[in-house]
Parts: structure tokens; C-alpha cells; sequence
């Protein structure tokens, strides 16, 4: 019934009914994809803590389910979904960044690497890119050693994001508006 109910996009009942399934038959043949799907359930409702919370239970109790690589995976995506824009706190970034490294690290062989490696690419690029606009704040409030060691940090940390090629060239107007002050 609770399947049934994920199934229709009756996610909230699902949720219910998932709850009653892990709780009262926590040994049965059932109880990890009843976890699995609690946890999916609050996925679809964007309850992306709550999903992680539901997908590590599933990790922590269940290691031997067969449900979870795809946790694994899910736990970084829910992370990835609460990322936030490049200006904005990058707790959440890190979070999916690590939550990826593991999937990778635990599921070596998962067809879902390569979307894993790409989600990657793409959280460093958000890093990357608060970084680099850091260092342009402190170009425009003319303080260029600040400046200078946000683009080197951006260089060394994420030199395989589009923001070191800006990173170089922005280090030349460092020095330059840097020659100009006294």
C-alpha cells in the first residue's frame, strides 16, 4: 500500500505509511526498502534534510541492503539540492562535495559515477567562483595582497574551473593597480 501510494505521488501518505513499515517490522524482508522509500518519499517533497537523515539511518542500520550505493548517492544529491548560489554560505556545497567523494570512494564501479564526477565539476566551479569574486571585492577596495591571495588560492585550489584562467588574468591587474597606488 505504501508503494503504492510513492508510486501515485501520494508522497505524504507514503511517508505514513513507510513510518508504520520501519518502526513496527524494523527485521522484516521489507524494512529496507520501506527506510529506502521513506527516505525517497521526502526526496520528492524537497525535505532534503529529512531525506539525508532517512538515507544515512538506511546506511548506518541496513549496511547490507542492496539499496545502499543508491543511498549513497541520494544523500549527495540532497545535499547538492540545498547548495546554495556562489554568494550565499557554501556549507551545503561542501557537504554534497564530500557526500560525491564518498559515493565515488565506496561505489567505485556504480553506473552513477560519471554523474557524480560531473556534479563535482560543478560544486568546485561554485567554490571556485566565491572565491574569485572575493578577490574582486578586494580589488575594488584597492587592497591587492588580500586580492593577490584570493587569485592564488583559486589557482592552487580549483585550477581546473573556468575561474583560474580569470584568476591569472586578474592577478595582472593586482599588479597593476597595485605599481599605480603608493
Amino acid at each position: 500500500l505504501a508503494k503504492k501510494e510513492f508510486d501515485d505521488g501520494d508522497y505524504l501518505q507514503a511517508i505514513e505509511d513507510f513510518r508504520v513499515i520501519t518502526l513496527q517490522f524494523p527485521g522484516s524482508t521489507v524494512a529496507d526498502s520501506a527506510q529506502f522509500y521513506l527516505a525517497q518519499s521526502y526526496y520528492h517533497r524537497d525535505q532534503f534534510i529529512l531525506a539525508a537523515a532517512e538515507y544515512e539511518s538506511l546506511i548506518r542500520s541496513m549496511s547490507t541492503s542492496k539499496f545502499v550505493p543508491q543511498a549513497r548517492y541520494e544523500i549527495a544529491m540532497c545535499y547538492n539540492a540545498l547548495s546554495p548560489t556562489s554568494d550565499l554560505d557554501q556549507k551545503y556545497t561542501l557537504k554534497a562535495l564530500d557526500a560525491f567523494q564518498s559515493f565515488i570512494e565506496y561505489q567505485p564501479t556504480n553506473p552513477l559515477v560519471p554523474q557524480a564526477e560531473e556534479k563535482i565539476r560543478e560544486l568546485n566551479t561554485k567554490l571556485a567562483k566565491k572565491e574569485y569574486d572575493s578577490g574582486v571585492i578586494y580589488m575594488k577596495m584597492e587592497n591587492y595582497r588580500a586580492a593577490e591571495r584570493q587569485f592564488n588560492f583559486v589557482l592552487e585550489k580549483y585550477h581546473d574551473t573556468e575561474y583560474a584562467d580569470r584568476a591569472h588574468l586578474s592577478k595582472i591587474e593586482v599588479a597593476w593597480g597595485a605599481r599605480r597606488c603608493p
